[in-house]
């Protein structure tokens, strides 16, 4: 297992950051005294490399486009992400959720069932893990370990609200045998809006639908968690009736112009 470097040239020996010399490699002397096979930091553009021709068997990185950018080049159709440290074996496909695609019948499901494939090898090298088996951890007691990811329905009402078909559908992955329902976006604040029809959690308003959708949820023994979400500079202003999207750092995002995306969209 080899740990890349953050900074360009693994800090260059501290010309370009000293993360390398202060923070990862005293860690990585750390986990090797515990017995684990681990070298570095090296730098990051020659470790890849080495690692897709076979030479070590995981890198570590430090950041998500510093692994990512690699894997999708050559793999980008079956990347497969795992959580490790679970109490339960966790995949899903390596790409974002397509959007702009969706419900086209054109999106590629070759990385999803790549994921199911090393789910269920991971799961038959896992022989203690048993997927029908209850599981408490973090102060919660699931009937089983299947997991219904967060995604976007598009269920609520207009305003944010839960509806009767959002809740059909939650008691249908109930009785179906899902031990944990992770709800979709669920808005933080109003200036969070950057898809239609997400479940809003802002305002006491929102309470009591909430509560159906719970309770509705706990009659059927299953439990429910919620997603958070906030759309940050990725909303527009057409979803939030006219007002600036707001960046979590960049603050107020200008819309006084047009701005080309570089595929001819403004």
């Amino acid at each position: 297992m080899l740990v890349a470097g953050l900074n360009p040239h693994s800090g260059e020996a501290g010309i370009f950051g000293n993360e390398e010399k202060l923070e990862i490699a005293p860690a990585v002397e750390d986990v090797r005294g515990m017995g684990i096979p681990v070298s570095g930091p090296y730098p990051a553009d020659a470790l890849f490399h080495k690692a897709y021709k076979g030479e070590f068997d995981i890198v570590v990185c430090m950041y998500h486009d510093q692994g990512l950018i690699p894997l999708k080049m050559i793999a980008f159709d079956k990347g497969v992400n795992m959580t490790v440290g679970l109490p339960f074996v966790r995949t899903s496909p390596d790409h974002g959720t397509a959007y702009d695609i969706a419900w086209k019948g054109i999106a590629d499901p070759s990385s999803l069932i790549e994921a199911i494939k090393t789910r269920c090898l991971t799961r038959r090298q896992i022989t203690i893990m048993k997927l029908f088996d209850p599981i408490s951890f973090a102060g919660v007691s699931l009937k089983n370990r299947m997991v219904r990811s967060a995604t976007y329905e598009k269920r609520a009402d207009v305003d944010g609200f839960v509806t009767d078909s959002l809740i059909d559908l939650y008691k249908d992955l109930t009785q179906g045998g899902v031990g944990l329902i992770i709800t979709g976006n669920a808005l933080v604040h109003p200036s969070g809006r950057s898809v239609p029809q997400a479940i809003c959690i802002h305002n006491d308003h929102y309470i009591d639908r909430l509560r159906d959708l719970t309770d509705a949820v706990h009659r059927l023994s299953g439990t429910i968690s919620i997603q958070l979400s906030h759309g940050g500079r990725q909303c527009f202003p057409s979803l939030l009736g006219g007002a600036q999207p707001m960046g979590a750092f960049c603050g107020i995002r200008p819309f006084d112009k047009d701005h080309s995306t570089g595929n001819g969209r403004r």
